[in-house]
């Protein structure tokens, strides 16, 4: 009964939660509701839980002899000096401060790369597709840009700033090693990237093809690609890409254009020798955006009549970027909290049961002097070894598996001791706050009531 009791009770809570659930985890789930085989499984798995859970006290009764009952000697086994009913109590806390710990460490895992420097200013930065119609009038398009009070500075490009397109071993230079091949991506620009993008330029000078006839064919390369290539100095340095060869007239500091989890790329910008099929507008800091894209808005329609204004913020595409660690967090934080509750559950019970079965030492404790705070202290104390014991247990545990999920990033912070620290407090806490209701209870109880039969 308690068992088709506890499986309605979960049927409506699917019920309830089933749609959140979908959006949290970005699947388009199949409702098992519609599947007969989901109910078959069900019904066998409610059978097999209540035979299971009603034959374990019944077997175990009925292996007691009525000798040892009377004398009130009933003792579970105990394994490592733990009875199995502890042990499953430690099995729980340990997974609790392996859970919590863990959601600190993807917690903090984020808040380090969120905080990573991209090597570029994502504010009041957009981006649109450059269409045909786009293309032929781009030098037009540039310059009403341009002239909008609402726009500080336009740049086309051949990606966005939020994605790579295109990379190659191919790239050849002085001094090079033919078999030295390292793989460096592509970038296209007309003008201004650096001050359009917010990138810092440590030498030489931007790309700017309306201002220099031959840039064209010049090229901005990042640190990483100085690095890469072996340049002490790199500035009017010689790059050939298939037919091309590219100067390098710049050089910008390291910036992330694709996963921020990953490590620093060579980076080439190039002159506009291949299509340039983004434009890159940066709006006027502190000016309203909704003015400020109706105004670009129009310029837009005026050489682009027949397509919608379809931008994209720099910064909101970047925040894309993180859709799927935020998720492991938001599940990893789902899982730990009904841990805890799951654990708090147990442990309520276990202290239920051993006060009521202490309460006659608890009684002669009392009549003997015993204070509150020592009984309710008397009775903490075991679960403070439970909790210990599950810390103990919990802790390279989960060094062990956020070491590992931690190697799959590049860019990554390290698990910080503070972490257990606080957590092994934090669970502590948990459980004497569990326990202290009927620990508290067990130590206001009237010796008289107790002891009354003795």
């Amino acid at each position: 009964m308690i068992a088709l009791t506890a499986y309605t009770l979960a049927i409506v809570i699917v019920s309830l939660s089933f749609s959140w659930f979908k959006d949290l985890v970005g699947q388009d789930l199949a409702n098992p509701f519609s599947q007969p085989f989901f109910w078959g499984i069900s019904v066998i798995y409610v059978f097999v839980t209540g035979i299971l859970a009603g034959s374990y006290p019944a077997f175990l009764l009925s292996s007691y002899k009525p000798a040892v009952v009377f004398k009130s000697k009933m003792n579970a086994k105990k394994s490592f000096g733990l009875k199995p009913r502890e042990v499953l109590v430690v099995f729980q806390f340990a997974v609790v401060v392996t859970l919590i710990s863990s959601v600190w460490i993807v917690q903090d895992q984020m808040s380090f790369v969120q905080n990573r420097d991209l090597g570029i200013d994502k504010d009041n930065l957009i981006f649109h597709t450059v269409t045909e119609n786009m293309r032929e009038n781009k030098a037009a398009l540039r310059n009403e840009l341009i002239a909008l009070p609402e726009v500080e500075q336009v740049s086309f490009t051949f990606s966005p700033l939020t994605d790579i397109y295109s990379d190659t071993d191919g790239m050849e230079w002085q001094g090079k090693d033919p078999e030295y091949k390292p793989m460096i991506s592509r970038m296209g620009s007309d003008a201004n990237l650096v001050k359009t993008a917010g990138m810092e330029l440590i030498a030489g000078r931007d790309i700017d093809i309306y201002t220099y006839a031959g840039d064209s064919l010049s090229a901005l390369v990042n640190e990483k690609a100085v690095v890469v290539m072996g340049f002490d100095d790199p500035i009017g340095q010689v790059i050939k890409d298939d037919s091309y060869e590219f100067t390098i007239v710049g050089v910008v500091k390291d910036f992330i254009m694709e996963s921020p989890f990953d490590e620093v790329i060579p980076i080439m910008v190039m002159g506009p020798k291949r299509n340039l099929n983004f434009v890159h507008i940066r709006l006027a800091e502190g000016g309203d955006y909704a003015n400020s894209l109706a105004s670009v808005e129009t310029v837009f329609n005026k050489f682009n009549p027949d397509s919608p204004f379809d931008y994209k913020f720099v910064d909101e595409e970047h925040a894309r970027k993180f859709s799927s660690q935020e998720r492991t967090a938001k599940l990893t934080s789902l899982f730990t909290g009904l841990a805890v509750m799951i654990s708090c559950m147990g442990l309520f019970g276990l202290a239920t049961f051993i006060a009521e079965r202490r309460k006659k030492e608890i009684s002669v404790r009392k009549v003997m002097g015993a204070s509150v705070v020592s009984v309710v202290g008397l009775i903490s104390s075991e679960f403070t070894k439970l909790v210990v014991i599950s810390v103990i247990i919990g802790i390279p545990a989960t060094w062990y598996f956020m070491s590992d999920w931690l190697e799959t990033f590049a860019y990554r912070t390290s698990i910080n001791w503070t972490v257990f620290l606080w957590t092994g407090g934090l669970t502590l806490v948990i459980a004497l706050l569990t326990v202290s209701t009927q620990a508290i209870k067990a130590a206001l109880v009237n010796p008289a009531d107790t002891l009354k039969s003795e």
